[in-house]
């Protein structure tokens, strides 16, 4: 014999227990559920069915909030306010945010930071940010705030200049690299404080401009915040701070790197350099995106690394080179098989850089550590 449920019913009654759980979990650790729904445009259906998880999420004991935002709405600009309601959820005390592409234009440019920093500059996303240095900075110098303080590496002087004339028309305290800290073999000087044999964790000599660069940021806060540093922390943190993908020794014998564009290549041309003068024997595995200026970058290594293997792969990403996008070049069919016959005849001064792209090393990451890939 058929039971008929009551859907209706049982559905009050389930909300009831839901409560009574709520209700228990708020008195007894403080915690009180919530749900958050972003509506995006104006749909009728999809008004009606947010209202309803609104009814049903208050009848429960749940705070519940509805964040209703135009049709025009991104997904970058989506993605950037789920971000802060995260970071509000979760009442962090610091946000480290990077901009998604420049900064002016960036969905990210809304908030009003207490300290910028440039990293570097370089030519990269010439199709929204410019094709030339100077148009470059001008959209990265759009994350300065009026009345703020700003950090900035050591730049091409055009950059440089960008960035000096922002910070006066804002009212900004600029700290340049070069002129206002500065860091040699481990010995950190600043006029915010001074630190000396320092050991840098990441390899690369570029490493240590970085990490002036973020130490200098650090101190500011801090003196902002009228905070004591702990240098014993300080010295840990930079020893022992470790970066996926980036110069990182994965293997005894290979190393990952996600230079993506000229300027970063540079830096790894430097360390690879580095390592033919310690009496390695350095090879290199290619790959990239179609988009990218690949040629440009193979050209780079080719002129700069002449005594150095190079090898193009593709891999499994839409988009990424093939054997039809390049010519002149030793072409490997299948990264995976290269690196593991590299891996049984290598010896202890052979070394294999893997570089070209961040999708291409997260792939490889992936595929030899069995992990998850690099966001």
């Amino acid at each position: 014999m058929a039971n008929i449920i009551d859907g209706k019913a049982l559905a009050e009654k389930l909300q009831a227990k839901l409560a009574e759980k709520t209700a228990k979990l708020k008195e007894e650790t403080g915690q009180e559920p919530g749900l958050v729904v972003i509506l995006v445009g104006d749909n009728p259906a999809s008004q009606v069915y947010v209202r309803n998880k609104e009814r049903s999420a208050l009848a429960a004991g749940f705070r519940s909030e509805v964040v209703c935002l135009p049709e025009s709405t991104s997904q970058e600009e989506l993605l950037t306010l789920i971000a802060f309601l995260y970071f509000r959820e979760q009442e962090v005390d610091l946000v480290l945010l990077e901009v998604g592409i420049g900064g002016l234009l960036d969905t990210t440019n809304v908030v009003t930071g207490e300290i910028a920093v440039i990293t570097s500059i370089g030519l990269d996303h010439q199709e929204t940010l410019g094709d030339s240095i100077a148009a470059i900075a001008e959209q990265k110098a759009g994350i300065f705030k009026a009345g703020k303080k700003a950090v900035i590496a050591k730049l091409p002087s055009e950059a440089r200049l960008i960035f000096q004339k922002k910070a006066v028309s804002l009212a900004v305290d600029l700290y340049q690299a070069g002129q206002d800290f500065s860091m040699l073999n481990g010995d950190f000087s600043s006029s915010l404080g001074n630190l000396s044999q320092l050991k840098i964790g990441l390899e690369g000599a570029y490493q240590q401009e970085n990490a002036a660069l973020a130490l200098q940021t650090f101190l500011l806060f801090m003196g902002e915040r009228k905070e004591s540093v702990d240098e014993q922390a300080v010295r840990q943190a930079l020893e022992k701070t470790h970066w996926a993908g980036r110069l990182e020794r994965i293997r005894p014998q290979i190393y990952l790197d996600g230079a993506h564009n000229l300027p970063a290549l540079t830096r790894l041309v430097e360390f690879i350099k580095e390592k033919e003068q310690e009496g390695y024997r350095p090879q290199i595995l290619f790959g990239a995106l179609k988009r990218k200026d690949y040629q440009g970058m193979l050209g780079y290594l080719t002129e700069n690394l002449p005594q150095v293997e190079l090898k193009v792969t593709g891999f499994d990403y839409q988009g990424s080179l093939d054997e039809t996008d390049v010519t002149g070049y030793h072409v490997i069919p299948s990264y995976r098989e290269f690196i593991s016959s590299f891996e049984e005849r290598a010896d202890t001064k052979d070394l294999l850089f893997i570089t070209g792209s961040l999708y291409f090393i997260s792939e490889v990451r992936s595929n030899i550590l069995g992990h998850e890939q690099i966001n």
